[in-house]
């Protein structure tokens, strides 16, 4: 017995296969050779803009039950964090090179020696206009125009881009005062200081707007 007791201390039983799962360590191996050979997936990028369209997709299937997906709940918390400061930092820059402006080359130089100042002005609420009006056009690329005319900002933006680019040269040719009281006649057309006016009120309230639109992903606001 204790011969035979010793012996199954001792045994070795061979086995052929391991109870070991090489999956995660195969998965983990092809991410790792895209990353040391970009040039293989170059041609086929993956932007945040699809992640979120996948996920926009996913609550349009189960809205109902989108907490209970904690993974895609946390994706979703961290690239509205991005979002959030992406518009805030477009907000700052809009007030501080176009809405500032604009208001200042309306209310603030309103004597005719303050010619400059309307022009410095209105070349700053130009650049900027081009550049967000560039910032559009991307979002028409990755849209396309029929899905991007469905917003109501996006159409507002387009009309608002070729609206100033009117008045932007309309205003160079015309650096006088705008407000009636301090209108002279001989300055220009009574049309087109209506017309100009017209202009000042549809841009004020166009960039009135705009600023509510960055500033409502701000959970403080309002």
């Amino acid at each position: 017995m204790d011969h035979e007791a010793k012996d199954q201390k001792t045994c070795t039983i061979p086995v052929e296969y391991f109870s070991v799962d090489f999956r995660a360590l195969v998965l983990n191996t092809k991410i790792n050779s895209q990353w040391i050979a970009p040039a293989e997936v170059h041609n086929d990028p993956f932007y945040a803009l699809d992640l979120c369209k996948i996920l926009t997709s996913i609550h349009a299937k189960y809205p109902q039950d989108i907490d209970k997906f904690d993974s895609i709940r946390n994706i979703i918390d961290s690239m509205f964090q991005k979002t959030r400061q992406t518009l805030l930092i477009e907000c700052f820059l809009f007030m501080t090179f176009y809405y500032i402006p604009l208001l200042s080359q309306i209310f603030y130089f309103t004597d005719s020696n303050k010619s400059t100042g309307i022009l410095v002005c209105n070349i700053s609420c130009f650049i900027t206009n081009v550049a967000f009006f560039a910032l559009e056009t991307i979002q028409m690329r990755y849209d396309g125009l029929k899905e991007y005319f469905k917003s109501f900002f996006n159409k507002m933006d387009t009309l608002v881009f070729f609206m100033y680019n009117v008045y932007f040269i309309l205003r160079i040719k015309n650096q006088h005062q705008l407000l009636p009281e301090h209108h002279i006649d001989g300055d220009c057309s009574v049309g087109v200081f209506s017309f100009m006016v017209i202009l000042n009120m549809l841009l004020i309230v166009q960039g009135f707007i705009k600023i509510m639109f960055f500033l409502r992903v701000s959970e403080k606001f309002g």
